[in-house]
């Protein structure tokens, strides 16, 4: 998707704002390159170079494309050596989780004999902590196997055929746990296993059935089957919970991702974004400014947002932008600041909203105030936002005093600049 160009840009500065995004699924309904070989040899070709959108999609591209990517991988992938030596584990254990079983990986001896001690590895851990007994189910996966991702598969998946029911249970729980999307047909035949096992949680206990918990575990790794999961997954196999969050968030954001039907074309929706944030995050899992990411994303809709900490324990505001455009700030139904650009308002915490609640009561530690920011360039154009600004714990103070949303009226002497 082609960025398009806004200008003039407005240029926001808030203390203590944040963000939320929320979960979508879409079912690709099939694998990813499918009967495509020649694709697949051209991302075969780029796993091992410099460029590191290229690679990192490359990675997710043939774990998608199930055992077909196997066979270009064995012939002419470069996993002898680094860096596609370690490229293509990390595409390997992804795999095991979405797509090839390990009947698939047997026959691509190369391939095998790259992660087969990881393969063993996991068997073992798998069968020395599955316990016997009561069965934990709000446990989770023992951290061992999720540092092996898909290679942990394999061990789990034998549990699931073992004689004992409580490691059968254990096998269903952790295939789960590890969300091994490609164990969903395996985890069929315990749908009518109706051996009863004992069951606990944080504080309860009672008895269910290997049944119940393969269903569940079923339901569970249906709805990973979905464009974004490879991108979560990758988040476990690297070691960084919700690197990606903002990534996803950012995709759905300023594509029509959500409405694609193929990979293609969710890729082709995704590539801006995922093009930009490997560019920004350099060396590491993710951009290490995040504010840098969230400004490329704002600028979509007109406007750069810069938030930080004010030693003053308040709240202050500041808005840039072109020459000759008059912006007004307002809170609910009051103007808080007005006037031309550069225009800031500034207010101490407890004059800023204490007044909303009882004299004697304590502030809660999050609460957050909408802002809308509206302005009219000279050319007679407007643009609008909101920005919420959120108090976090350390600003959180107690008061005797009653305040006035008045504070919000004093504009500071703040000039700003565009940075």
């Amino acid at each position: 998707m082609p960025v398009r160009a806004i200008e003039p840009i407005m240029i926001v500065t808030v203390a203590g704002l944040v963000w939320a995004g929320a979960v979508l699924a879409m079912s690709p309904g099939h694998l990813d390159l499918a009967r495509q070989p020649d694709r697949i040899r051209f991302y075969v070709g780029e796993l091992g170079g410099s460029d590191k959108a290229s690679w990192r999609q490359a990675q997710i591209r043939l774990a998608s494309a199930g055992p077909a990517a196997l066979d270009e991988l064995e012939r002419h992938g470069e996993y002898g050596l680094e860096p596609g030596r370690g490229r293509t584990r990390t595409l390997l254990s992804l795999a095991l989780l979405i797509t090839v079983s390990e009947a698939d990986l047997q026959r691509h001896p190369g391939l095998q004999s790259l992660v087969a001690s990881d393969i063993g590895r996991g068997r073992e851990i798998a069968r020395s902590l599955a316990a016997t007994g009561v069965v934990n189910v709000e446990a989770r996966v023992p951290p061992e196997l999720t540092r092996l991702g898909g290679f942990g598969v394999p061990g789990v998946l034998e549990l699931c055929r073992d004689p004992g029911p409580v490691r059968r249970a254990y096998g269903a729980l952790w295939l789960s746990g590890l969300h091994a999307a490609i164990a969903v047909d395996s985890l069929a035949g315990l749908t009518h296993d109706h051996t009863e096992i004992e069951v606990s949680g944080s504080d309860w206990m009672g008895i269910d059935t290997v049944a119940v918990l393969a269903r569940t575990a079923i339901g569970s790794l249906s709805r990973m089957r979905n464009f974004e999961a490879p991108l979560v997954l990758m988040d476990m196999l690297n070691d960084s919970y919700d690197g990606m969050f903002d990534l996803i968030n950012g995709i759905r954001q300023v594509s029509r991702a959500p409405q694609a039907r193929t990979w293609d074309e969710w890729w082709s929706e995704a590539r801006p974004a995922w093009t930009e944030w490997w560019k920004l995050a350099g060396s590491g899992e993710q951009p290490p400014d995040r504010e840098t990411w969230l400004n490329w994303l704002r600028e979509r809709d007109g406007f750069r947002l810069f938030h930080r900490t004010d030693p003053r324990r308040a709240t202050s505001v500041v808005v840039t932008g072109p020459a000759g455009t008059r912006c007004r700030i307002s809170s609910d139904s009051l103007v808080a600041a007005e006037g031309p650009l550069p225009l800031g308002l500034f207010a101490a915490t407890d004059a800023a909203f204490l007044g909303w609640w009882r004299e004697d009561g304590d502030v809660p530690l999050a609460v957050e105030r909408a802002l809308r920011v509206a302005a009219t360039f000279s050319d007679g154009k407007r643009w609008e936002t909101v920005l919420f600004v959120r108090y976090g714990e350390e600003q959180a103070t107690r008061s005797t005093q009653a305040a006035t949303m008045s504070a919000w009226a004093r504009p500071c002497g703040t000039t700003g600049s565009r940075s």
